[in-house]
């Protein structure tokens, strides 16, 4: 394993495969930013480019695509408090604030910083203990999945600003908003309410990122006429110090713990990982 191991890091130093990921990596910024474009729909935009490519050169491609829009996704949410993806959701809640106090470059490079180490984090247990995350995640049944899916429903609702009465308002009208379309086992419409265009359902990520702009919309609409002084200066990255960064063990932990268990569950993904992590440090 491991010569396959050391060919596979020879070939991701040559200058090819390191422009390869870093164009890749660019696209990705420029599209996550831009809120509802995911990383998915990067990727599918994107791939005719890797046409004719050396189909090892494509992927670097596209694995700087994927990562390019996962990192760019929280931009836009420390910045408008509009996330680019929904596994950003999280970060709007204390992104922005930072940025209202001006301290918008000072966020974005801790974001940056911790996107990194996560990643890095998660590759090298991937390479490590693949096989042994593999055997645990297939004895997951549909009612583990839901039970961890029901585990984020309570922390995005106990954890939301303000009352709790409206985290709950909001999650049931979240589940209400994902029961329309057509019944995947059944076969019946519900709440289509004659619309055909309503059959396939109402898209997870229009949904998401279309309902956190309206907020922002309606919320910051008695400052329409201020003049905004955060959005005429330039932002500068401001990466935090080592020191301080890794002051921040336990929410460094607990994103790549939960990130890493929850990750390896078919079904789940990045938001239910983000959502639970989030809710059980803030619950410390």
């Amino acid at each position: 394993m491991w010569n396959y191991f050391f060919d596979a890091l020879l070939f991701c130093i040559q200058p090819m495969s390191l422009l390869s990921l870093a164009s890749g990596a660019a696209m990705g910024l420029i599209v996550g930013v831009l809120p509802g474009l995911s990383s998915p729909m990067a990727i599918v935009v994107l791939v005719p480019l890797t046409y004719g490519i050396d189909p090892l050169l494509a992927m670097f491609i596209l694995l700087g695509i994927y990562s390019g829009t996962k990192t760019a996704g929280s931009f836009p949410a420390i910045m408008i408090r509009t996330p680019g993806c929904p596994a950003a959701a999280c970060t709007a809640l204390d992104g922005h604030p930072m940025a209202e106090k001006g301290q918008a470059g000072l966020a974005l490079g801790y974001d940056v910083l911790s996107s990194t180490t996560g990643g890095l984090v998660g590759w090298l247990a991937l390479f490590l203990f693949a096989p042994q995350l593999a055997k645990v995640a297939v004895k997951f049944n549909n009612a583990d999945i839901a039970i961890v899916a029901f585990l984020g429903l309570i922390f995005v609702a106990t954890l939301s600003r303000g009352s709790m009465l409206k985290g709950l308002i909001s999650t049931a009208l979240g589940l209400l908003i994902s029961t329309v379309g057509m019944d995947p086992i059944s076969g019946f419409a519900r709440l289509t309410f004659g619309f055909t265009d309503l059959l396939e359902g109402i898209s997870f990520i229009p949904a998401m990122i279309g309902l956190f702009a309206i907020t922002v919309i309606f919320s910051d609409a008695p400052r329409m006429l201020d003049v905004y002084t955060s959005t005429k200066a330039k932002v500068k990255m401001n990466l935090p110090k080592l020191r301080d960064f890794f002051s921040r063990w336990r929410a460094l932990a607990a994103g790549i713990g939960w990130g890493v268990g929850i990750g390896a569950i078919p079904g789940v993904g990045s938001i239910g990982a983000t959502w639970i992590s989030y809710g059980f440090i803030k619950s410390r």
